[in-house]
């Protein structure tokens, strides 16, 4: 930050920069001093330069002149510039030929004399002793208001004072404008410009000024409030542009300006009224930012005062009859506290619930909140808890199947909003197979002939037919059948390689693999020592291979027999097996051209990419 000193610094560079402007005046006279404006004069009212009202260095009629002058100045071409604006100037004011200037530095053709004409314009303005500050008023900057960087000439004035004072171009700009502008209205024009690629750069170091020199006349907090105009509601505080200047001279004068700004809000708005605006305000990209830090200085002033989380769920004005907190735009704000005190805001909801409401009351407010898109999350939240409620309580399946209402839907049972409730129940209960827990309860309830019934009507509906191949794999272990009985129910030897196209081989490799899973020691390669039982090692790998071929067009099913593969050529090389063992293995089996070549080289692939087996 640059610091008190370099403002009161700021008197001897008016000092400096007048002598330096005379030294380069007299210098500028000397060089000048035999020019050729009456030539230049006449040739431009001949041609009728001025005669062109848009985009007159595009004309012709300037080029020519341009042209004319050039020649006549071969020998010092920057004379000659300098002796083409004095013409200019004679023709429009300094602000009009600024802004030709500046529009024709825009346009490709013309950037290039733009830019020599106004080392020109320069040049004279320098001949004539023209300061920063009566430049500033010739550019008519000092009628731009807060939209001053937004002038086309900004960046004119900005190079011509660069040019009188090289070393602190900064300080000698800020002296000007504060001449020109309150601090209110600089304040509002540097925030503006801050938020521009362009002017952000210069903005910054202007504003650091401004700060310094509040610094260095003693300007408290609630002074620069006062001057930036910031004493209004608090919605247009947010808003205001000007608040993050504030903010940031607050900070140089190491204290918290949220704090402030909070005890400034206090004063017009009770915690639940401020409360309910700073949730507004966070919603609004802009006003985000500066709305979370007062929100957390709000936080921190309950915290501060002892307040708990009953006595800020009572600030807020929550009401926990009929569950109405749970849509209060301030739940979110009560979270934030009570998660800041290091509780459980969603342990102490559930408790705050459960005072009201029994299991069934309780229900149907989760069903209601978890279909709204603000109370969707905390619902869920709240549904855990009292899952594991249930669960440190001994509930069985069938208790929670009852608690749940389940037991009254009948055929309409997986339209159940809270279906889904339970299952999410019996994976906690019983984690190694909840599907064994759920068809115990459906089995129990509906009978053997409900049970068929119900599976049919879970596989007739998209959204509910894995539920239907859960049963299905549970009636098969209640009814004792083991995989090779359900692979030869389903005729799937006699279908081969068409096999793994069919819904049959989908619920015969998910009933195996779940079987497997329940194992005690399970083997990492089941399905393919399961289809080797019935192709043999060699014979299921033509019938991948063959099948891999043919199912280039076929995405699921090339997958399922690729990955197939890997699990086959994985337990040859965990078996020791190389390249060549391959080979003589296929050869051993009679080997069959069409499948076996594909097999040699999907198997060297996969031999490459592993490496040879290391033994231990």
């Amino acid at each position: 930050m640059i610091g008190v000193t370099s403002v009161t610094k700021v008197k001897d560079l008016v000092t400096s920069t007048q002598q330096n402007l005379k030294t380069l005046a007299a210098n500028a006279k000397l060089k000048f001093a035999t020019n050729k404006q009456k030539a230049s004069d006449d040739l431009f009212r001949v041609l009728k330069v001025s005669n062109v009202e848009r985009r007159p260095l595009e004309s012709k009629q300037f080029q020519q002149w341009a042209d004319s002058v050039a020649k006549t100045y071969k020998k010092d071409p920057e004379v000659g510039t300098t002796t083409m604006v004095s013409t200019l100037l004679s023709h429009y004011d300094d602000a009009s030929v600024a802004n030709m200037l500046a529009a024709a530095g825009k346009v490709t053709r013309t950037k290039d004399v733009a830019k020599s004409l106004e080392g020109g314009l320069f040049t004279n303005w320098i001949i004539k002793e023209r300061s920063a500050d009566d430049v500033f008023t010739l550019l008519k900057l000092n009628k731009e208001g807060d939209k001053i960087f937004q002038s086309p000439v900004w960046n004119t004035w900005v190079s011509y004072v660069t040019k009188l004072d090289n070393k602190n171009p900064n300080q000698l700009m800020f002296k000007v404008l504060r001449k020109h502008y309150d601090d209110e209205t600089l304040a509002r024009a540097l925030a503006t410009a801050a938020e521009n690629y362009e002017t952000k750069g210069i903005a910054g170091k202007l504003e650091e000024l401004q700060r310094a020199s509040w610094l260095n006349s003693d300007k408290t907090a609630d002074d620069v409030f006062n001057i930036l105009k910031l004493n209004m509601n608090g919605d247009e505080l947010f808003r205001s542009n000007v608040v993050n200047t504030w903010i940031s001279y607050v900070k140089s004068l190491e204290k918290d300006p949220y704090e402030l700004l909070l005890l400034k809000l206090a004063k017009r708005y009770d915690d639940e009224a401020l409360a309910n605006m700073l949730h507004q305000a966070r919603r609004n990209y802009r006003t985000e930012p500066i709305a979370t830090d007062i929100a957390n200085a709000q936080l921190n002033s309950w915290r501060r005062n002892g307040k708990s989380a009953d006595d800020v769920f009572n600030i807020l004005k929550m009401k926990e009859e009929g569950a109405q907190f749970l849509e209060s735009p301030l739940l979110s704000t009560w979270i934030s506290y009570v998660t800041k005190l290091d509780q459980d805001p969603y342990q102490l909801m559930f408790l705050k619930l459960t005072k009201h409401y029994d299991d069934e009351g309780l229900l149907k407010i989760l069903i209601e909140a978890k279909k709204g898109f603000n109370t969707k999350t905390i619902a869920a939240k709240l549904e855990e808890i009292r899952l594991e409620t249930w669960l440190s309580t001994g509930k069985t399946p069938s208790n929670t199947f009852n608690l749940l209402g389940l037991n009254k839907e009948g055929d309409k049972l997986f339209e159940s909003p809270v279906f889904s409730t339970w299952l999410s129940y019996l994976a906690k209960v019983n984690a190694a197979n909840p599907d064994e827990s759920m068809f115990l309860v459906l089995k129990a309830h509906y009978g053997d002939k409900g049970m068929e019934k119900m599976i049919t009507i879970a596989n007739a509906n998209k959204r509910t037919e894995s539920i239907a191949s859960k049963l299905k794999e549970e009636v098969w272990r209640n009814q004792g059948k083991s995989d090779d009985d359900i692979f030869n129910i389903f005729k799937l030897k006699e279908r081969r390689g068409d096999m793994f196209k069919t819904t049959e081989y989908a619920a015969w490799a998910s009933y195996a693999t779940k079987l497997n899973k329940l194992d005690k020691n399970p083997n990492e390669f089941v399905l393919v020592e399961k289809l080797k039982e019935h192709f043999g090692d060699v014979g299921l790998a033509r019938v991948l291979a063959k099948t891999k071929m043919a199912s280039f067009q076929d995405k699921e099913t090339l997958k399922i027999v690729s990955d197939l593969q890997t699990q086959q050529f994985k337990q040859w090389w965990s078996d020791g097996k190389d390249n060549e063992a391959v080979s003589i293995m296929l050869i051993a089996a009679k080997f069959d051209p069409w499948s076996d070549t594909r097999i040699v080289l999907d198997f060297a692939d996969f031999y490459k990419a592993k490496g040879p087996r290391l033994h231990v």
